[in-house]
């Protein structure tokens, strides 16, 4: 759209040269003066009660200045979802009984980490030991242990039915069933999780916290702690990545806040690399049956998929992507008929969570595989059918949802374009493929609080420049480049006039949160209306000052001058100084959004929980050693909807990185336990794609314009990593014509399929 000056252009970040040079700082890198280090007693147990704690000899070690277990601090449960209660099962420190191998049940503070390091090794737990449960489908026996006082061992249930399924299968010509499986992995953001807190004399508590969630920070600590939340500031410095990993409030935050609270002095926890992979609350396993029905020209007629869940100890955001998983599969495609029951259940691995995509990467794995296995066997070209069923814009899925604007079609259209084709010189052993998949996630948010909104605040400066006040946290996606632009665009001036300050509680106006790709076009239209909000204060003001009429003013380059006659105008520093002069008044911009959205509660059919939806497709070029089971992949063609790109480059960037994860999720990543206990908690042992691994990238951006975001924008952040897991998989079949249902697709497993399919 070359209308504009600032945003739809490649302009790098704000805080890229901060950052290049290692000036960044993050709460670890924070140091404040007479501060304490905090570390966390966790179980060795999966699943004991707790008969006796003895802290004596921690508490008598020179340098501890504290020990606090669940007896010395407030019994108020977390949780996400104040209107359910039943579902907040955790307190910070367990108090009678623990869970998995890894719960928290002492914190202490002392002068330096290895005296409290020390500290916890002189702790005492008396447990008594009590049979654990690892796998949730026995877990739902009646005969196994309870996790918790619950009469089973669901946590959580969910059915539900669009149309008519029964009718819709006997309409099939083809039906189809299949079950997979996809395992726990983690966010592996490089950024460990960390909490700084003080209390000052006035008993006013500041936490630095690494977290995506600053806002519901504060309310849950000033809930637990039965303080005004005016008195408590969330600080999110500098954030080395979440993707999901640091959107839920932990134990080490309030072990930091309840250990500065006794102490009176800065205590700061950060945790090891063996604990973010122990308590980040990972992918969510899943094990998921699939049946599908096609007609003989490949319309889908029904759709049924049932899913068992692993919890994990505690309810974290577990359920979230269980509900998702069901109704999402209604928004790519129109499929009328659609049946979906999930099961979310209690064992006594670490609990589980939310992770980029949340629920969608599992359940698009078995759908888009399962389509290319009907195409195949229909004799149709994949492409072609996903094409046919693809769902226009203006779509209203059975679930309720308002698709606004969809481009999948447009990406399907592109990719078969741009389809690789598979190298006919093929050597021996090494077995080239391609397979294409579809995806789809949030680009609206999603609507899980009555307070879903953000507001932002702009104010002009004496020296001419602008300030953004935004609670949106960049957690190195780049969304205080995105907003700064948005500024820079409505009033006129250049990215550098803009200085943004953001994700702090005290300082800026609310946002909820940095989730479900939420913060371009939530945030995104609420600095918009901050910035012309004050661009129509600093017209009135103006056209007093010029004694003509607002409409006869323009703004640019720092400059608002007449229409008519360029050369008379004032400068915004001008204009700063004559406010105070005759008004004695900073001139501000006030905005905020809320989006038109249902509030996301355990009822799906009321729907309308986003308001938007990225869509894109993958294509994946590979070759496989049929030897040794290696999968290699060497192009991926990536063409996505984002509304209107703000900014290509950052898209481009999104893009990548989705490209990355997913390539990770389907051929490396896979969190390992041995009767609950994490085998490989480090990035030695856990694997994750390094730049040798990755694929050449050819980024397709597909726009639009989706009318409820910004200049038409929507998110990118984690739709990308939905199809390139599938792709993969489908690109694994057309090389070597075997098919696994289990992630990750290891060489070992493809290895073993190959073999077993050379005997038949």
């Amino acid at each position: 759209m070359s209308e504009y000056n600032i945003i739809g252009k490649r302009l790098p970040r704000v805080d890229g040269d901060v950052k290049v040079r290692g000036e960044a700082k993050y709460t670890d890198d924070m140091v404040l003066s007479e501060m304490l280090y905090g570390k966390i007693l966790r179980s060795s147990h999966p699943h004991a009660s707790i008969l006796n704690i003895n802290t004596s000899r921690a508490e008598r070690l020179l340098g501890v200045k504290a020990v606090i277990t669940g007896k010395n601090i407030p019994k108020i449960r977390s949780g996400l979802f104040e209107d359910q209660p039943e579902l907040s099962d955790e307190y910070p420190l367990s108090t009678d009984k623990v869970r998995y191998i890894g719960d928290e049940i002492v914190a202490v503070a002392a002068i330096d980490e290895d005296i409290a390091e020390e500290a916890i090794e002189l702790i005492e737990v008396d447990y008594e030991a009590l049979e654990p449960i690892f796998d949730p489908i026995k877990a739902m026996e009646d005969n196994f242990p309870l996790v918790h006082k619950n009469p089973k061992n669901i946590a959580f249930e969910i059915s539900q039915t669009f149309g008519d399924i029964k009718d819709g299968f006997q309409k099939a010509h083809y039906v189809r069933e299949d079950t997979f499986h996809i395992p726990r992995t983690t966010h592996c953001a490089m950024e460990p999780h960390s909490s700084l807190a003080v209390i000052d004399p006035q008993n006013k508590l500041t936490i630095w916290s690494s977290t995506q969630i600053p806002f519901i920070l504060r309310h849950e600590l000033a809930k637990r702690l039965n303080f005004p939340q005016d008195d408590i500031r969330v600080i999110k410095p500098f954030v080395g990545g979440g993707f999901d990993g640091k959107g839920l409030i932990y134990s080490h935050e309030f072990c930091s806040v309840f250990l500065s609270l006794k102490t009176e002095k800065p205590v700061k926890i950060t945790l090891t690399r063996e604990e973010v992979f122990t308590m980040s609350r990972g992918k969510v396993p899943m094990d998921i049956e699939l049946k599908l029905g096609l007609t003989k020209d490949g319309i889908i007629t029904a759709l049924q998929i049932e899913i068992i869940a692993d919890n994990g100890a505690y309810n974290t955001m577990s359920l979230v992507p269980l509900m998702m998983a069901g109704i999402i599969l209604t928004v790519p495609y129109t499929i009328s008929n659609v049946g979906y029951k999930g099961l979310l259940v209690y064992t006594n691995n670490p609990p589980s969570g939310a992770q980029r995509g949340a629920g969608s990467p599992q359940v698009f794995f078995a759908l888009e595989s399962q389509l290319d296995i009907a195409s195949e066997e229909l004799g149709m070209d994949p492409v072609e059918l996903r094409l046919l069923n693809a769902s226009p814009t203006g779509y209203t899925t059975p679930g309720k949802f308002n698709i606004n604007s969809c481009g999948l079609a447009q990406c399907l259209q592109k990719t078969k374009k741009k389809k690789y084709r598979i190298p006919q010189n093929q050597i021996r052993h090494n077995k080239y493929g391609s397979g294409i998949a579809s995806g789809v996630w949030m680009g609206g948010g999603q609507k899980t609080a009555p307070n879903d909104s953000s507001n932002a605040m702009v104010k002009l400066e004496p020296n001419g420049m602008v300030s953004l006040f935004t609670g949106a946290s960049d957690i190195g996606q780049g969304s205080d480049t995105i907003l700064s632009q948005i500024v820079a665009e409505e009033l006129g001036l250049n990215l550098k006039d803009i200085r943004i300050i953001s994700g702090d509680t005290m300082m800026t106006p609310m946002d909820l949160a940095t989730y479900a790709s939420r913060v371009t076009f939530t945030a995104g239209n609420a600095v918009k209306a901050a910035a012309q909000d004050l661009k129509q204060k600093l017209l009135e003001f103006v056209s007093e000052v010029l004694e003509t009429e607002k409409k006869n003013l323009a703004v640019k380059n720092g400059l608002i001058f007449i229409t008519t006659d360029t050369q008379k105008g004032i400068t915004f520093k001008d204009v700063v100084n004559l406010s105070l002069k005759e008004k004695g008044e900073t001139i501000c911009g006030m905005g905020n959004y809320a989006p038109r959205t249902d509030l996301f509660n355990l009822d799906p059919e009321q729907g309308k929980s986003t308001a938007a939806f990225s869509f894109g497709v993958q294509d994946a070029l590979l070759h496989v050693d049929t030897e040794t089971g290696q999968v290699k992949v060497k192009k991926m063609y990536s063409a996505h909807d984002v509304g209107f790109a703000l900014n290509p480059m950052a898209v481009e960037g999104q893009m990548e990185g989705g490209v990355s994860g997913g390539l990770g999720q389907a051929l490396f990543e896979e969190q390992i336990l041995d009767n609950g206990q994490f085998l490989n908690p480090n990035f030695l042992n856990y694997q994750i794609p390094t730049a040798l691994d990755m694929p050449n990238i050819n980024t397709c951006i597909v726009e639009t314009v989706e009318p409820n975001g910004p200049y038409g924008a929507k998110g990118i952040g984690e739709s990308v990593q939905v199809p390139t897991i599938p792709s993969i998989y489908n690109g694994i079949y057309s090389a070597t014509g075997v098919r696994l249902k289990q992630l990750p697709l290891k060489p070992d497993k493809v290895l073993e399929s190959i073999q077993g399919k050379k005997k038949q």
